[in-house]
């Protein structure tokens, strides 16, 4: 009986030794798949983000401009502020801004537990994400002086360029020129 247990014992490990061999092509390739399916997933969400941080770029310069006329012209700096703001709450753009926010925030949730292989590319992701962060934060809540507001508006731009030309480095070729 102990000598039947052994033989199939035996028969099931040799068996299941020459599937896991004969399977180890197919996994291979599932492996790269799904490699390849995080680069693309990884690069769509960076255009994304450089996309939406141009825009909320773009609306804090507005902001910049109503609020340096204010301070030539002794107008009501918070007030300017607020008008310009309620115009872009009016206008949807703020609803636009924060509708994609929430995508860009489920996306990159989506993509936290990166391959092995693409760990570095996360962690530059996820240093871009917080320059959009930023961006963000400026175009909705302006805050500081507009010396200082200015800055951080120039700094963001300049540090959002440099990490996503450093973030594509880590994207495939093949990925980035199609």
């Amino acid at each position: 009986m102990n000598k039947i247990r052994l033989l199939i014992v035996t028969l099931l490990l040799i068996i299941t030794s020459g599937c896991t061999k004969q399977n180890q092509p197919a996994i291979q390739e599932l492996s790269n798949k799904n490699e390849q399916e995080y680069a693309l997933s990884a690069y769509e969400l960076g255009l994304k983000i450089q996309n939406n941080t141009s825009i909320c770029l773009q609306w804090a310069n507005e902001i910049s401009k109503h609020w340096n006329e204010a301070t030539q012209y002794n107008k009501d700096i918070n007030l300017m502020v607020e008008t310009v703001q309620k115009t872009a709450e009016d206008g949807g753009l703020f609803n636009n801004l924060r509708t994609e926010r929430k995508d860009i925030d489920t996306l990159m949730n989506e993509l936290n537990n990166p391959p092995e292989k693409y760990k570095d590319l996360y962690s530059k992701l996820l240093s871009y994400y917080g320059q959009y962060t930023t961006a963000y934060d400026l175009a909705l809540n302006p805050t500081g002086s507009l010396l200082s507001f200015n800055n951080s508006i120039s700094n963001v731009l300049s540090e959002t360029n440099r990490q996503f030309n450093e973030f594509k480095t880590l994207i495939p070729q093949d990925i980035v020129n199609n």
